[in-house]
């Protein structure tokens, strides 16, 4: 039995390694890879399991492993990204220093998720990414209904009884939600939750622009939905985004620091 002092030791120096995390880095070598091709680069096994939540969105999670056949009753670690981001940033690093390998290499069944709306989860059983309906949706339709889904999954698929749950930033957002609201719920099925860079409300934030946009939300969803623009940096800005820093990646540092920082 894998003891719990390996997942806190990794806890203390994880949210450190996302200061090493760059999206925007156009000469890293892995900036053109997928996610399947640095797992395999890096000598893991790769899966992928859709979940379909209680109102209809598909989500893919990704699940990461040293060999074919996982041992019985290896603890199970579930890691929640943050907003406009997926599974990709559990892995955006070297092999030693990337949470989602590290915990692996201490013999942990790691799973990943990636929000609904994000590049590897944008189906729906009914709905079409094009329509306003597919996209009204926040954190707490997250913590509703992703998050249940998520881990009732990894409980049934690998016969534990309990998940550890490591979110960041929005993917704690969701379980502040989730947890006071359905309290004998997760106590059932969660043996620890870790919050990094939580957050729960903007008050707080240093960024300009998120205090600009929390201010006048209605003005600009009035103008996005004019514009039939319903989705928050979706595949369409996401990949103009990363042509754009690959060509020049210092604007790109700049233009992310000023948003998460001025």
């Amino acid at each position: 039995m894998v003891s719990a002092q390996p997942l806190k030791r990794e806890l203390y120096t994880m949210q450190n390694l996302f200061d090493l995390f760059d999206p925007v880095q156009g000469k890293d070598p892995d900036f053109n890879k997928s996610f399947e091709e640095i797992v395999h680069e890096n000598g893991y096994i790769f899966e992928t399991h859709e979940v379909v939540t209680e109102d209809g969105y598909i989500l893919n999670m990704f699940r990461i492993k040293k060999e074919q056949n996982v041992p019985q009753g290896r603890p199970a670690v579930f890691l929640q990204h943050g907003i406009t981001d997926s599974a990709d940033c559990w892995i955006m690093n070297y092999a030693d220093k990337a949470p989602a390998f590290r915990l692996l290499n201490e013999g942990y069944d790691v799973w990943l998720g990636n929000q609904r709306g994000t590049k590897y989860s944008m189906g729906h059983t009914t709905l079409s990414t094009k329509s306003k309906e597919y996209w009204e949706f926040s954190f707490t339709e997250m913590g509703r209904f992703d998050a249940p889904a998520q881990v009732d999954y990894i409980r049934a698929s690998t016969g534990v009884d309990k998940v550890s749950f490591i979110g960041h930033s929005q993917g704690t957002a969701q379980m502040f939600y989730a947890i006071p609201s359905r309290e004998d719920f997760w106590k059932e099925r969660l043996n620890l939750f870790v919050a990094l860079a939580p957050i729960t409300r903007l008050d707080h934030t240093k960024s300009t622009i998120f205090k600009q946009m929390a201010k006048h939300y209605k003005v600009l969803t009035s103008m996005t939905n004019l514009a039939h623009i319903y989705d928050f940096f979706g595949p369409l800005s996401q990949e103009a985004t990363k042509i754009a820093c690959g060509l020049i990646p210092a604007f790109c540092q700049f233009a992310e620091g000023f948003l998460i920082t001025q």
